[in-house]
């Protein structure tokens, strides 16, 4: 139960950062009435959950990429995270994160996760995440999304990719195009700027041990 209340008060405070950007202080009321809902559905273990991650996520200014390491004792790992905000093609926002988990020196996880705000629209899976860098290089992130059953409460607007195909081979750090599917096989295109690339690159090297 630990990590999966983790994981679901994780998602709900990058849901929360994107109400903040999009849509301001109306929406974040809205949340927060939320928020109470599911504290009170999840009990007194999520409110400290809650109350901890609130801080260390919801505050933080959501257009900024930044690394941050997380020992997870209960997993005897260590969590590598990159997290920002980005833009689509049609203008909605989605919450871009990548993370790395290390155990006894070696990476077990390598994987890129997307969230979209609830309610937008409807993610397909399995659809692999398509990355192109420069017109010349591409590659096709496997969509891991329904292998991970902490993540069924909320596959429609999450998607999880594995980016070692990505992560592996990338060199440079020029802009990326992400392309998503969404049900009914419709696209949409996020860009990811160069200094977002970089910090991607800075944390494929971050230490194993």
């Amino acid at each position: 139960m630990l990590p999966l209340l983790l994981l679901e008060s994780m998602v709900f405070f990058d849901w929360l950062a994107m109400a903040k950007q999009a849509f301001g202080r109306i929406a974040i009321n809205s949340w927060v009435k939320l928020m109470s809902l599911w504290l009170a559905i999840r009990g007194k273990r999520a409110m400290t959950f809650a109350l901890s991650l609130l801080l260390a996520f919801a505050v933080s200014a959501p257009a900024q990429a930044s690394i941050h390491t997380y020992p997870e004792p209960e997993r005897q790992t260590t969590m590598y995270r990159s997290r920002l905000s980005l833009r689509d093609n049609q203008d909605l926002a989605w919450q871009i994160i990548l993370f790395k988990r290390v155990k006894e020196g070696q990476v077990i996880e390598l994987n890129l996760r997307l969230i979209s705000f609830p309610g937008q629209f409807t993610l397909s899976h399995p659809q692999a995440l398509l990355v192109e860098q420069g017109g010349n290089q591409v590659w096709e992130l496997p969509d891991e999304t329904l292998l991970d059953p902490q993540l069924q409460w909320s596959i429609d607007s999450l998607a999880q990719y594995d980016a070692k195909p990505l992560l592996m081979t990338l060199e440079r750090s020029a802009p990326m195009t992400l392309t998503v599917t969404l049900d009914g096989q419709e696209q949409r295109e996020v860009l990811v700027p160069p200094y977002v690339v970089k910090e991607w690159l800075q944390l494929q090297e971050m230490p194993l041990g």
